[in-house]
């Protein structure tokens, strides 16, 4: 919104990937009176929708600090309306996701399912430093603030040819599940 600057979330559709895509509705689904960045979608196996999405650091300050946190909400099967209130799920705990001084990141949240669980993958730290990193929170419910283990860093550069791994996504070929993502291939120089 050029008015306030805040990010908001909308909804497009489209017949064919390659084409034209139009809003659904005249107003972003994700309004809120804060900003929100990296929406992503998850189909349960009952059908209902969420939309995954970070509450960005730029309007979300705490303790004094910029968080970003990570939220969950449904969505109707037509993306017209939210059901609910959006749940915290995530939000920067751990030393390795406080690498970036006054600043702090979950972002990029992916969620799905495996074996009856919920698996969160996101990203911590600043996207454009070598510390940017992927970890993992797991829950029982798909709406719920997601556990972590304290060394849930899955995904790090190694300091050297590839730094600032993270932004991930998933995808399932046959039994198996990629986790693709993005990196630096020279560490940044403007890095601490």
């Amino acid at each position: 919104d050029k008015s306030t600057g805040i990010f908001h979330g909308s909804v497009a559709v489209c017949d064919t990937p390659d084409g034209t895509f139009t809003p659904i509705g005249t107003e972003p689904l994700l309004n809120f009176s804060y900003s929100i960045i990296d929406q992503n979608l998850f189909v349960d196996d009952d059908g209902r929708t969420y939309i995954f999405y970070s509450k960005d650091c730029s309007t979300n300050k705490i303790n004094g600090k910029g968080v970003s946190q990570t939220y969950g909400v449904e969505v109707s099967n037509d993306f017209t309306r939210l059901i609910g209130d959006p749940v915290l799920i995530s939000t920067p705990e751990y030393s390795w996701e406080m690498q970036s001084g006054n600043t702090i990141w979950n972002e990029g949240p992916v969620v799905f399912k495996e074996n009856g669980k919920y698996y969160l993958l996101y990203s911590a730290n600043y996207y454009a430093k070598s510390k940017y990193s992927v970890g993992y929170a797991v829950s029982d419910t798909v709406l719920a603030k997601y556990e972590k283990p304290a060394n849930g860093c899955i995904l790090k550069g190694n300091d050297d040819t590839i730094t600032g791994t993270g932004h991930c996504n998933i995808f399932r070929f046959e039994d198996e599940i990629y986790l693709v993502y993005h990196a630096h291939t020279v560490p940044p120089t403007n890095d601490k």
